[in-house]
């Protein structure tokens, strides 16, 4: 997809890369020491916590995360993929290369087991979508081994993203009668997955984790560039990419 080769490159390290390098070679003078000097206090501000804190907790802020029991009673708990790697060829079958968002899935096990519905739906193939071997079969076999009952496990593997996450989810609430829903995804996620739902006229509860926000930053370490804070940032900027990118194409609510 065009998104997926074009999205890399707009984001604060590649821009703050490129825009050095065009301005070395276009412009002249004191402008362009002024140019390469903003390229640099950008890409720095970026990578700082004081910066990059402040835009994950303002990015976050509407991400509710309730205690089990005030959750609404639903007739489904459906987790947001995308917390996995696919394993390297040759890979037992009972081996999981997880992600930073894996949260997802125990915070919606845990939810399955107090009772917060009477199923799960695992949604999302990812890069594997469709073919014999998604994420959401593959962790459909994880629970199930972990022991699950098969018959609380609902598996639909073949969105890529987000927006076609919700349009999944919502065909299959129409066709079994669900009416309320549960859905658990990244704190940081949630904004775009509460417009991608909206679209099709539902609004579920959304339930956030793994927040990515820390409640101060020391003073000590507060201004040193990280690669770790810059990625934090890219992580905020790719959400607010992909919210534009559903308004422009009519994906979003």
């Amino acid at each position: 997809m065009l998104s997926d080769i074009v999205a890399p490159w707009i984001s604060p390290l590649p821009l703050c890369l490129v825009g050095a390098v065009l301005l070395s070679f276009t412009v002249r003078g004191r402008w362009r020491r002024r140019g390469l000097l903003l390229c640099l206090a950008l890409l720095w501000a970026c990578s700082t916590q004081w910066a990059s804190n402040a835009l994950v907790r303002w990015w976050e802020s509407g991400a509710v995360a309730l205690p089990a029991a005030k959750l609404p009673q639903a007739d489904a708990i459906v987790m947001l993929g995308g917390i996995s790697s696919r394993p390297a060829p040759g890979t037992p079958d009972d081996r999981f290369e997880w992600q930073d968002a894996v949260d997802r899935l125990l915070e919606a096990r845990r939810l399955l087991r107090l009772g917060v519905a009477p199923r799960l739906v695992l949604s999302g193939g990812g890069r594997d979508a469709g073919d014999g071997d998604s994420e959401a079969r593959r962790l459909a076999r994880w629970l199930i081994a972990e022991g699950t009952p098969p018959e609380q496990v609902v598996v639909e593997p073949r969105s890529r993203n987000t927006a076609e996450n919700a349009a999944a989810v919502v065909s299959l609430a129409r066709e079994h009668g669900w009416e309320r829903l549960v859905v658990v995804t990244s704190a940081l996620h949630v904004p775009r997955a509460k417009r991608a739902f909206a679209k099709h006229d539902r609004t579920p509860h959304f339930h956030a984790v793994d927040h990515q926000s820390e409640y101060y930053a020391p003073l000590r370490k507060a201004f040193v560039p990280s690669a770790s804070n810059l990625l934090a940032t890219h992580r905020v900027w790719h959400e607010m990419l992909g919210i534009a990118y559903y308004r422009i194409t009519g994906r979003s609510g």
